[in-house]
């Protein structure tokens, strides 16, 4: 009996011992882990990029550029010159010594002259007075029409104007182009006409006679001094022809 009991214990004492067994070796359950991805882990990241700007860059030394030196033109004087088939040409002749700012003998009342330019020719002083708003500027001594030849007074306009003038011989109709014998002279400027004769300021060849009346009622004057006054007026200035 007690033998059976013994077995008894032993089959449960065993019995114990393979379930203490099986629960030592059954398995753990375990939490998956989660597999990372390494590779996006450990890729490394490329540079945030950032814009390339061009830089001017400035030599150390840079270049001078050489200075710019104005180019002037220089007038060449040919050797030999040509010379030229006009007497007076472009060039101006210089003005009269012997002109002067000489007053008339007679007081011109200045309310009688326009704005501008006037000339005034007094005939018994044998010279023309160049006023310039109403203020006496310049005079230039005239030669004036001869006996039965008088220079006509009155007041009158500047209405032709020649710079190098052709002269006709009235009685013969011989024409004398421009140069040193030509009796007009190197300029002409008409102030009055009847439709056929003019009379008007002009040089002449025979400057000794300037200042005498020995014209056929024309102004004769200095061929430099015309050549000024001639720049000193225009088409419709006034003239006035006083005794």
């Amino acid at each position: 009996m007690l033998r059976q009991k013994f077995q008894v214990a032993g089959f449960m004492l065993l019995g114990l011992s393979g379930m203490i067994f099986l629960l030592i070796r059954q398995p753990q359950t375990t939490t998956p882990i989660a597999v990372k991805d390494t590779a996006k882990i450990s890729q490394p990241q490329p540079p945030a990029k950032t814009p390339i700007v061009a830089k001017k860059t400035v030599p150390t030394n840079p270049p001078q550029s050489p200075a710019k030196t104005p180019i002037v033109a220089k007038k060449t004087v040919p050797t030999n010159p040509p010379q030229s088939l006009k007497p007076y040409g472009k060039q101006k002749p210089p003005a009269s010594k012997k002109s002067s700012v000489k007053r008339p003998s007679q007081v011109i009342d200045p309310k009688s002259l326009s704005k501008g330019t006037h000339l005034v020719i007094k005939l018994g002083d044998r010279r023309v007075y160049v006023y310039k708003n109403k203020k006496l500027k310049i005079s230039y001594p005239i030669g004036i029409g001869k006996a039965g030849w008088e220079t006509p007074t009155g007041n009158y306009k500047v209405m032709d104007m020649q710079p190098h003038p052709i002269w006709e011989e009235p009685w013969t109709g011989k024409v004398i182009l421009e140069g040193p014998d030509n009796p007009l002279g190197a300029r002409w400027i008409g102030f009055w006409t009847d439709g056929r004769n003019s009379i008007g300021f002009h040089g002449t060849p025979a400057e000794k006679l300037v200042g005498q009346a020995v014209s056929h009622g024309c102004i004769r004057m200095r061929n430099r001094d015309v050549v000024a006054l001639y720049e000193q007026v225009k088409l419709g200035t006034p003239v006035t022809v006083k005794p």
